[in-house]
């Protein structure tokens, strides 16, 4: 089985991805960690492509696998791979909410996660009112082509 989910951030991908690997007994992989160097000392350093590619590449061939991102322009292969895509379509306040909810969690030390400041926080909830709308015409592109 080989699941792609795509959604935007705070939509609930990671949660998701997770409970069905658990279930299912399949590796996910969160394309974030393909994007963003997060061995470099500075937050939101991004991974050299051919690096990337070259670990995307390594989880497609496998014959099981669950990849969750808000990412649809360089990872097409995984979607014409996939025997299921799941959109995870939730309302910009929900992703908001969810997004400042796991900043806390993060900063407080209940959750692991990325090294994010209070304006990292900021640029994404900024960068969310814009995209939020770009997905949704992303998402009905995406619903007619698979």
């Amino acid at each position: 089985m080989r699941i792609h989910i795509i959604g935007t951030s705070g939509s609930g991908k990671s949660t998701f991805a997770r409970s069905l690997s658990k279930l299912l007994k399949i590796p996910h992989y969160d394309l974030d960690s393909l994007y963003w160097d997060n061995e470099q000392e500075s937050y939101g350093t991004k991974m050299p492509a051919d690096i990337r590619e070259r670990r995307f590449q390594q989880i497609l061939i496998q014959d099981a696998w669950i990849i969750e991102g808000v990412y649809y322009c360089w990872v097409q292969e995984s979607l014409n791979q996939a025997d299921r895509i799941y959109l995870m379509d939730v309302s910009r306040a929900t992703c908001q909410l969810r997004i400042m909810k796991r900043f806390l969690k993060r900063k407080s030390g209940l959750e692991d996660g990325r090294r994010e400041s209070l304006k990292s926080l900021l640029e994404l909830l900024r960068w969310m009112k814009i995209d939020h709308r770009a997905k949704a015409d992303c998402f009905k592109e995406l619903e007619e082509k698979y």
